[in-house]
């Protein structure tokens, strides 16, 4: 890796901003989600953010992390990353879902936990170089795909398994019969 790690404040690299208030009764009937503090928590007809976008548990459920894909509503019980300062959004939400602990520990509610967002820029931290970050990135992504595939292959193999135990078990099906059909689904 060629660049050096970065001495810095979150605040500097992601600036966050404060969630949407919207009632339930103030909501139509859309596809838009609407993430609050404990994720989705319903839908909307428009969004108030683009996405992707890391979002952060701001009232109540204080240090939850969510990465949106699509444009959504951020609820007001949340803090939403306004501006990445040129990071990558899956980097800022790891990074925001490894602080999650320490961040959760900010909280400043008295009865309702509440987490101030001036408080979470202000932290130091170290970024490291965009060179890393990249190789994180492609090494997080392949990992990812093959996550998926193995998915995939579990699901093919157990329903292989649930729709060949019943025949085996009533004697429909022989052993060597499964065999050369296993043989052939692969």
């Amino acid at each position: 890796m060629t660049g050096e790690w970065i001495d810095t404040t979150i605040g500097e690299q992601s600036t966050l901003q404060r969630g949407i208030d919207i009632t339930k009764a103030e909501q139509r009937s859309g596809t838009v989600p609407v993430i609050s503090s404990v994720g989705l928590s319903s839908y909307h007809d428009t969004p108030a953010a683009s996405g992707p976008d890391v979002v952060l548990g701001h009232k109540g459920v204080v240090g939850s992390v969510y990465f949106v894909a699509s444009a959504y509503w951020p609820h007001d019980t949340t803090l939403w990353v306004k501006d990445f300062h040129g990071n990558d959004r899956r980097f800022v939400y790891n990074f925001f879902k490894w602080m999650a602990p320490q961040i959760a520990g900010m909280d400043v509610g008295s009865a309702n936990p509440t987490l101030n967002r001036n408080h979470i820029h202000d932290l130091p931290t170290l970024m490291p170089p965009t060179d890393l970050i990249f190789a994180f990135d492609v090494t997080a992504m392949g990992l990812l795909r093959r996550l998926r595939i193995n998915d995939d292959d579990s699901r093919t193999l157990s329903a292989l398994r649930d729709a060949l135990l019943p025949k085996l078990i009533s004697g429909e099906l022989r052993v060597t019969d499964t065999s050369k059909r296993m043989e052939a689904a692969l």
